[in-house]
């Protein structure tokens, strides 16, 4: 060996252990960033997801990115009688199990906050959402307003179903067309939320429609990118996001033409002697019932923006999982078919009472929404005050909780979980002579996506009747089919703790020559 190579061993060894010591520096910077939990964990609940003892959390934590839902699963198969930790990119979350639900379930949101969970995976700090955050509005007004009256607007919604399907299908008469059926859904309901939420006649309008969606798509899109993003980087992060400017032009757009309206509904009542009768909408709703703090024209116009998130992507997106489903499921259609004519001769059309005779279909919608939650952790809330259990389990303040959708890993009925089987829940009310215990709109320790007691999602009546509208209208004037080699529902994508529509998904729809409606 010579000189020269001897004098530049030491110099090359010093410069590896200046890297090595370099990437120790970030890699204790990166866990000292990933360990600090947004919120107060469990001490006893283990952390699922590492594949190795020391693995540092930051590691963990992003590959909930791509495997959340085996993770979840994973948990469960462990701990399921216990609770467990999940590490996300955002956030840690504690898994409680469903035994707890029903202690939990009437708690007030000064001990456990629905909404605040909510706006925290919406990022609502960033996206604005925290503004439901506080406030009983939206929840009080589809609760009490909407609700006892949609049997009363039953033939409106069925009007719009009808104006939305024509207006959004293509003509198919004597062809098969290919079609992006998700789009198509989402226009649809995004027509029928429309009419029961602000009326005729903007609920017409193509621009007012396109202006909603946008908007609800880039709170999407902000949230999600801000989730992936540390959460010390999040206060600049979100500056340089080209979803969060579109989101907020899209939300003055939709004070454009909302204001206006708040505007006239509130002088009407507040000046003239005689005025007239108030519209019966969400919106005259949430303005006959706001108090002093809510009020605002402006107020009310970004209310709205955030309370109907889940009257649109999420309905449609059960829309198109049913609709998928049924394509798959082809002895399920003649079945169904005969329901809904017998159903609707019976009833001379759609009126008040008709969805809920329509019990097959409705077991089917539950089934198809078992096999493809939304999530597979439900019933999300933030601990504001500390809790002690009957066994004394101790939810401290400051954690995030929530409990595993298990229905769509087990069913209690000894079947196997991965089968679907459409009539499953009409054969158990069959069997036990129950109207209303398995009915796609209750909710049980199992059945838990639309959450469950006290703040239970109050619209699930709602999207249970406007389901069943669009899928009697496409089973009894529609065939669908996968495109050529296809012969199996195509997967949802599943990205965080969510189960999202593939995009890219296209189906082939003809109308039916002896369609009866």
């Amino acid at each position: 060996m010579t000189d020269v190579e001897v004098a530049v061993i030491p110099s090359f060894l010093s410069s590896l252990s200046l890297i090595t010591v370099g990437l120790l520096l970030v890699t204790i910077l990166l866990q000292y960033v990933g360990s600090g939990g947004k919120y107060t964990r469990l001490i006893d609940a283990p952390v699922v997801g590492k594949y190795w003892r020391w693995e540092p959390e930051f590691i963990t934590k992003y590959r909930f990115v791509t495997n959340g839902w085996a993770i979840v699963h994973e948990g469960w198969k462990k701990h399921g009688n216990s609770a467990f930790t999940i590490l996300r990119p955002d956030s840690n979350i504690t898994v409680v199990p469903q035994r707890y639900v029903r202690e939990l379930q009437n708690l007030g949101n000064d001990v456990l906050h629905p909404i605040e969970a909510l706006s925290q995976d919406v990022m609502g700090d960033y996206t604005g959402m925290n503004i439901l955050v506080g406030s009983h509005l939206n929840f009080n007004v589809i609760r009490n307003k909407l609700t006892p009256k949609l049997g009363d607007m039953t033939p409106i919604i069925e009007d719009e179903m009808r104006y939305a399907i024509k207006r959004e299908m293509p003509p198919c008469r004597d062809e098969w067309k290919e079609i992006d059926l998700n789009n198509i859904m989402t226009r649809v309901i995004s027509r029928m939320t429309s009419r029961t939420w602000i009326g005729d006649p903007l609920c017409r309008n193509d621009d007012w429609h396109s202006t909603n969606l946008s908007t609800t798509e880039q709170i999407f899109i902000t949230a999600l990118a801000l989730r992936l993003a540390p959460r010390f980087l999040q206060p600049f992060f979100h500056r340089l996001l080209p979803s969060r400017l579109k989101l907020r032009k899209g939300i003055e757009k939709v004070h454009s033409y909302l204001i206006p309206i708040i505007h006239r509904r509130q002088h009407l009542h507040q000046y003239d002697e005689k005025p007239p009768e108030s519209p019966h909408d969400v919106l005259q709703w949430m303005i006959d019932l706001a108090d002093e703090d809510e009020k605002e024209p402006q107020d009310l116009a970004t209310r709205y923006v955030f309370a109907v998130i889940g009257s649109l992507f999420t309905v449609s997106s059960s829309l198109v999982d049913c609709l998928y489903d049924l394509i798959e499921q082809q002895g399920m259609i003649s079945k169904l078919r005969i329901e809904a004519e017998s159903v609707l001769s019976e009833d001379s059309g759609w009126k008040k009472g008709t969805e809920k005779k329509l019990e097959m279909l409705d077991s089917f919608m539950k089934e198809s929404q078992r096999v493809n939650p939304p999530s597979p952790l439900s019933f999300k809330r933030i601990v504001r005050r500390t809790i002690t259990l009957s066994d004394g389990l101790v939810l401290p303040k400051g954690a995030y909780i929530c409990v595993v959708t298990s229905s769509h890993f087990q069913v209690d009925d000894g079947t196997d979980a991965a089968v679907f089987d459409g009539l499953r829940y009409y054969k158990k009310t069959q069997a036990q002579a129950s109207n209303s215990r398995y009915q796609y709109s209750s909710t049980d320790n199992a059945h838990i996506s639309f959450g469950h007691g006290r703040y239970a999602c109050p619209g699930r009546f709602v999207a249970s009747a406007e389901l069943k509208m669009v899928l009697v209208h496409m089973l009894l004037n529609y065939d669908l089919k996968f495109v050529k080699g296809k012969i199996s529902r195509p997967k949802n994508l599943h990205f965080l703790e969510l189960g999202l529509q593939d995009p890219s998904v296209r189906v082939l729809i003809q109308e039916r020559r002896k369609a009866s409606q």
